[in-house]
């Protein structure tokens, strides 16, 4: 007995409606990420997850493409209010996060920021951590925080200047 297999033209509508169906469930799938970045231009928000230590990701939404000067700067002060780390961490931070150097450079060159008393929070993450000595502070701060060895004993300073016991 021979089975006649005659093709009606609904198998092959079937099979067109399937591969648009797969077609546009994998579009759905990588354009939810567009969305979400098209969504989040003009909301900068880099949430430097501690800078001092090895986790330097710092993208926690997406950032505009091109960025104003204004957002560029409102940037470098929002990170370095909320980390204590270097220029060069920070500068390091946005280029991560989709900043051009350029755009990175002039945020932190025109934000208000004392790099000695930035480096004095370092120290004081440092404290929190272990108790070392100036001598390895300053050493961490400037090979591994990159802060200059000028802001690094100025942040020592700083720091032991407003924790020094109070003597009566």
């Amino acid at each position: 007995m021979t089975i006649c297999y005659r093709n009606t033209g609904k198998e092959k509508a079937i099979i067109c409606v399937c591969i648009f169906v797969i077609l546009i469930s994998a579009v759905s799938i990588f354009w939810e990420p567009v969305i979400a970045y098209v969504n989040n231009v003009f909301n900068i928000n880099i949430d430097v997850n501690s800078l001092i230590g090895v986790d330097t990701q710092i993208i926690d939404k997406a950032v505009p493409v091109l960025p104003t000067k204004q957002k560029c700067v409102e940037l470098a002060q929002k990170t370095v209010d909320e980390n204590p780390a270097s220029y060069d961490k920070i500068l390091q931070a946005m280029i991560e996060a989709g900043i051009s150097e350029e755009d990175a450079k002039y945020g932190l060159d025109h934000c208000r920021v004392d790099w000695g008393q930035q480096a004095a929070r370092a120290v004081e993450w440092c404290r929190a951590q272990g108790n070392y000595t100036d001598e390895f502070i300053k050493v961490f701060l400037v090979e591994t925080e990159l802060f200059t060895s000028d802001q690094a004993e100025k942040g020592i300073a700083i720091y032991n200047e407003q924790n020094k016991p109070d003597k009566e």
